[in-house]
């Protein structure tokens, strides 16, 4: 068992904790509570670690209270912060800029095991200089009705691609590893990308641990650790259809979901690994996620009570040019421009459609004019 020192750290003793904790939190629960205490005991105990408080709720009683507790952490010479804002990228900008080496963000709803906190702290002082993030040993899927474990292994293949083709192996797998320790710089430039997107898609949290294995290995905490994640809004068809349209500025736009998120993750991707190998695993991702898209689509239509407009049928028709060809094995059509065409296709769409403020009336002749520019420049 890793144990902290409170004596300075010399050249031959473990180097000192560097980690800020992010609980991201917006209303009034116990479990946040616990959480704060814990963290906030583990500041009190730790040179280095910092715990921040992201408060997204209104003004008012809970606020107040989060405010008093955090004044008495810090009168006692723990290192707690308190941030307020309703957004969460926003409140996660502001903790990064107290730069800390490593960021372990935290829900306010989900369990962790007694030794979490510290577990992790005690990982993030171990780590080589060639780990982007550290992931718990155990991580449990919570359901209504039944619950599924998983043991990490890490990726902890010596270079980019190969991590990175392992994870599109296994699409829509990451999202819960969200919830892990990164470092600082990985973090930075997540954020960075999320806000750049038009809004906040639901599949955000995903790319983070996409990102981290361009940057370096998924290493694994060494003492034994669980998360618990609540997935309840993700255990069916239905519960995702509604999840995702809540996050979209229009419900229509849930009915796409897997194509702006084939679009995005290229981009993210692509922009910095846009090697054949990854544009053919990604052809294959998008295969599935795209193919499960058209799968679900008359039953996502009828749950979210969305009309069968002819736009809709403009849209699919559109997304068909742009997409079809990843379901041909033998396409004849280079990975790399065809992601690119199909990525190119989507934020032309969503882009039209955040401006105008509803669904395009007319999208096909948007989609075309998009592809031929693409097709015409490369």
């Amino acid at each position: 068992m890793f144990a902290f020192s409170s004596v300075p750290a010399t050249s031959t003793e473990t180097p000192e904790c560097s980690l800020q904790i992010i609980l991201l939190t917006y209303q009034s629960r116990v479990l946040a509570d616990d959480i704060f205490q814990s963290a906030a005991s583990l500041a009190l105990r730790v040179p280095g670690l910092q715990l921040v408080v992201a408060w997204g709720g209104e003004d008012g009683a809970r606020q107040r209270q989060w405010e008093h507790d955090v004044a008495h952490c810090r009168s006692q010479g723990a290192d707690v912060v308190l941030i307020s804002h309703p957004s969460p990228l926003e409140r996660v900008k502001r903790a990064l800029a107290q730069s800390k080496e490593w960021i372990l963000p935290l829900a306010d709803d989900d369990p962790i095991a007694v030794n979490y906190l510290r577990a992790m702290a005690a990982a993030s002082v171990l780590a080589g200089s060639d780990v982007s993030a550290i992931l718990p040993s155990n991580q449990v899927q919570n359901c209504d009705t039944q619950t599924y474990s998983r043991r990490h292994a890490g990726w902890n293949q010596p270079d980019a691609t190969s991590r990175v083709l392992d994870m599109l192996a296994r699409p829509g797998q990451q999202g819960t590893l969200f919830w892990a320790v990164y470092r600082h710089s990985v973090m930075v430039e997540w954020l960075a990308f999320a806000r750049n997107l038009p809004y906040q898609p639901s599949y955000l949290d995903q790319f983070l641990p996409h990102l981290a294995a361009l940057r370096g290995r998924l290493d694994v905490a060494p003492e034994e650790t669980i998360a618990l994640k609540d997935e309840r809004h993700w255990q069916s068809d239905e519960a995702s259809a509604q999840t995702n349209a809540r996050y979209c500025p229009h419900a229509d736009m849930a009915l796409y979901h897997e194509w702006f998120w084939a679009a995005d993750l290229w981009h993210l991707v692509g922009d910095r690994q846009a090697g054949v190998q990854v544009a053919s695993a990604m052809k294959g991702w998008s295969a599935q996620m795209i193919g499960h898209l058209l799968d679900t689509f008359e039953s996502r239509r009828r749950l979210l009570k969305l009309q069968l407009s002819p736009a809709h049928i403009q849209i699919m028709e559109g997304m068909q040019r742009a997409c079809g060809w990843v379901f041909e094995p033998d396409s004849g059509q280079d990975p790399v421009r065809g992601m690119s065409l199909l990525a190119t296709a989507a934020h032309a769409l969503r882009a039209r459609w955040v401006a105008e403020g509803q669904a395009p009336l007319n999208a096909a002749s948007l989609l075309s004019e998009s592809m031929q520019v693409l097709v015409e420049n490369t």
